[in-house]
């Protein structure tokens, strides 16, 4: 089994649920919303670092997507090899998942 944690809750809810106990299994409803908000905190945590992360990216100089897109629209057709880079290569980063 696991570990025991007790809760205190004012007269009034006790007395409410007890007239729901023959409906509501009240630990199991307490340990799912446990579990939520562990998994809701923990994907919070993540998107935080990923935002931290995107904002400590170097920006690219002025005009690059212009140059980029002009630069594919001239090779239009053209066979080319794109070469295989990883994330860390085209930014010299690491993604926090990767450390």
């Amino acid at each position: 089994m696991g570990n025991v944690i007790s809760i205190r809750v004012p007269p009034e809810i006790k007395r409410e649920m007890d007239k729901l106990k023959d409906e509501v299994n009240w630990s199991e409803e307490i340990r799912e919303f446990i579990k939520s908000k562990i998994k809701e905190y923990k994907k919070r945590k993540a998107l935080q670092e990923v935002i931290a992360y995107i904002q400590a990216l170097p920006t690219a100089p002025r005009g690059t997507a212009r140059r980029l897109v002009r630069g594919d629209r001239d090779n239009i057709g053209a066979e080319r090899e794109i070469p295989a880079r990883s994330f860390e290569n085209c930014h010299g980063l690491r993604p926090p998942h990767l450390r």
